[in-house]
C-alpha cells in the first residue's frame, strides 16, 4: 500500500503506542551511533535556508503548541527536582575562578551591546516608549512610586526621622513612608504629611484606617481627617 495520502486509524495508532517492546527496539537500535564530521557537515548544509516550523507562532495562534504546552504542564505538575542533582549543579562551579582568557572573551562578546541596567538606556524606555506599554493601565497611586520625585521625598523623610520608626522607635533597614492624611483623599506628598514607619506599624495604621471607613461610611473623609489629626498632634 502506498504511504502517500494514507492516514492511520485510531485503533492502529493505539496499538503502536501500546506496543512497548517495539518502541524500545527502535530506541535501542539508534543508541550509541555517532555521526562522522562529514555527515554532520552534510546535515548542516541541508538545513541551511530552512525556516523552523514554529517560528513566529505562539500558544495563542497555534493549536499544536497549545496542545504541547498543556501536555507538558500536566507531566510537570507537582514534580520536584532531585536534591542530589540540584546540589551537584550548585557545587560544580563553586569556588572556581575564571582564567584571563575566559574573562577577555566574555568582555569582547559584550562590547557594543545595549546595557538595559544603565540609566541612559532606561530613560528612553519610559511610558509609551517602553515595549511593554499597555496604554497606561497602571493606576495613579501605584505609578507615582516609580517616579524620581517620590523617591527623593521618601529619602528625605527617612533621613529626617534618623532611619527609625516613629511609633516603636526601632532602627531598621527596610522602612515605609506613611501619609498621616491618606493620599487618596488629599494627594498631598508634603514632608509635613509624611512619617517613617516600620512594616508592622504601617500595616496596623492601614488596617485602622480601613476599619474607620467601614464603620463610618458617611462623611468618612472628615472623620478620617479628625481621627488622624487627634492621634498625630499628640505624638508630633
Amino acid at each position: 500500500m502506498p504511504n502517500k495520502g494514507y492516514k492511520q486509524t485510531e485503533e492502529h495508532t493505539k496499538k503502536i503506542s501500546q506496543n512497548k517492546d517495539r518502541n524500545q527496539k527502535i530506541s535501542n537500535f539508534r543508541t550509541g551511533i555517532k555521526f562522522s564530521d562529514k555527515h554532520k557537515k552534510n546535515i548542516s548544509l541541508s538545513h541551511k535556508g530552512q525556516k523552523a516550523w514554529n517560528k513566529g507562532l505562539t500558544k495563542h495562534t497555534s493549536k499544536i503548541l497549545k496542545r504541547q504546552g498543556e501536555k507538558h504542564s500536566k507531566i510537570m505538575k507537582g514534580r520536584k527536582g532531585n536534591i542530589v542533582s540540584i546540589k551537584a549543579m550548585t557545587n560544580k562551579n563553586k569556588g572556581q575562578k575564571r582564567t584571563k582568557e575566559v574573562r577577555e572573551k566574555i568582555s569582547n562578546s559584550h562590547k557594543g551591546m545595549k546595557k538595559p541596567w544603565s540609566s541612559k538606556y532606561n530613560s528612553k524606555r519610559v511610558g509609551s516608549l517602553n515595549p511593554n506599554w499597555l496604554g497606561g493601565i497602571t493606576p495613579e497611586y501605584a505609578a507615582r512610586f516609580n517616579k524620581k520625585i517620590w523617591k527623593n521625598i521618601r529619602r528625605l523623610v527617612i533621613q529626617r526621622d534618623n532611619h527609625k520608626c516613629r511609633h516603636c522607635n526601632v532602627y531598621l533597614r527596610i522602612l515605609d513612608v506613611h501619609h498621616k492624611k491618606p493620599w487618596r483623599f488629599t494627594k498631598d506628598d508634603n514632608v509635613n504629611n509624611l512619617i517613617t514607619l516600620c512594616r508592622k506599624c504601617h500595616r496596623k495604621e492601614d488596617s485602622r484606617l480601613q476599619r474607620i471607613e467601614k464603620t463610618k461610611p458617611k462623611n468618612r473623609i472628615v472623620i478620617v481627617y479628625h481621627d488622624f489629626e487627634e492621634k498625630y498632634d499628640k505624638k508630633l
